[in-house]
């Protein structure tokens, strides 16, 4: 190999290039990903994570007594792959609202980050997971009507056979 070239005779090693791009591609990856904070107001039986919540926008919606079970911060992750809208944010907030035994989550806040130069933009969700202090009303089946109560008064009506209706035309004169 000619002298003249920076490298002549001797062996390139890339690999601590390709190790330090992994680690700056794990490193965003890792501070980029949706996180929910949460604090605990009044402990309580813990439910399933996919526990079946409703989300309330203010507490007029309630219609039942209730006490704060937790407060939570959520927020989506910032890079191109993820979900940036504050529905999003709610959404990954469900279970751990749900490890808490609420019954529902109330939203106190919502916002949208703008993407900027080193994010993509953020969902953003301040909660209130609700626990209901009393049972749900019970609802009583409706009583039938009373239509619904009468046997049918007509009676089936007889249907003719194929052969019967065949033998009831005229024949066809040749």
């Amino acid at each position: 190999m000619p002298p003249s070239l920076p490298f002549a005779g001797r062996e390139i090693d890339m690999t601590c290039p390709r190790v330090g791009l992994s680690f700056i591609a794990a490193l965003v990856t890792v501070a980029s990903c949706a996180s929910v904070g949460v604090t605990c107001v009044r402990p309580g039986a813990s439910k399933p994570r996919a526990c079946p919540l409703e989300v309330f926008t203010s507490e007029a919606e309630i219609r039942r007594p209730f006490e704060v079970a937790c407060l939570i911060d959520s927020r989506t992750g910032t890079t191109a792959f993820h979900s940036k809208d504050a529905a999003t944010a709610i959404e990954i907030a469900r279970p751990e609202a749900c490890v808490c035994g609420a019954d529902g989550l109330l939203v106190v806040n919502v916002d949208t980050e703008g993407a900027t130069m080193a994010t993509w933009g953020r969902g953003k969700a301040i909660l209130k997971a609700v626990r209901f202090t009393t049972p749900p009303p019970v609802v009583s089946a409706p009583a039938p009507l009373a239509s619904q109560n009468t046997p049918a008064q007509s009676a089936p009506q007889a249907m003719a056979s194929p052969s019967a209706s065949a033998s009831a035309q005229p024949a066809s004169a040749p």
